[in-house]
């Protein structure tokens, strides 16, 4: 459903945007101004729902060839995920060609919850498996170690840089010369 979905998508809202260049060229109007003024929103919404095409087939085609039959299964999962989503963001060209009904709408999120719950046990392991730090998610959460709360407050008090007293001061001066009053230190203590 995600590949066949996504493709008519992008195929026309492509189609749609080259109708407004063409039309407008066939006004007598320059290339370039029929791209600014009367294409432009329309070829930035095709260029996004193609990426979204492109991305998703491009991933698709790299989970099939995954010999970790658990392992394909989940990301099927994730990549399914990532079709139904992204198409539910922008289904603009699947219900003005008539493709799909908005009626439908009700039943992709329906399946997008479903998904959702199947995929739910395996997300640390992929965020595990991307290689991505904890830093990087802002999330103490998955920590290996199982101490969220501890680095939850070692994030706050050790690598805070706005709880340096050096930075709160002169965030404190800025303040007060926009608000045009005489600056102050004040010394705010530490937790």
């Amino acid at each position: 459903m995600g590949r066949k979905l996504l493709r008519h998508n992008a195929a026309f809202l492509v189609h749609q945007a080259s109708l407004k260049l063409v039309g407008g060229i066939g006004k007598g109007i320059s290339l370039l101004e029929s791209w600014n003024k009367h294409a432009g929103i329309s070829l930035v919404d095709a260029a996004e729902a193609h990426t979204i095409y492109f991305t998703f087939k491009s991933f698709y085609s790299k989970v099939l060839n995954v010999h970790n039959e658990r392992v394909r299964e989940v990301l099927l999962r994730l990549v399914s995920l990532y079709a139904i989503h992204s198409f539910l963001r922008k289904p603009i060209g699947a219900l003005e060609s008539g493709y799909l009904e908005a009626r439908h709408l009700g039943f992709i999120r329906e399946a997008k919850e479903i998904l959702l719950n199947e995929i739910r046990p395996d997300v640390i392991a992929l965020t595990d498996g991307l290689h991505f730090s904890d830093n990087i998610l802002r999330s103490a959460i998955g920590r290996y170690e199982g101490k969220p709360y501890e680095t939850l407050w070692s994030w706050v008090t050790e690598h805070n840089r706005f709880d340096k007293e050096d930075i709160r001061a002169e965030v404190a001066k800025e303040i007060s010369t926009l608000r045009g009053k005489r600056f102050t230190p004040v010394m705010i203590p530490r937790i």
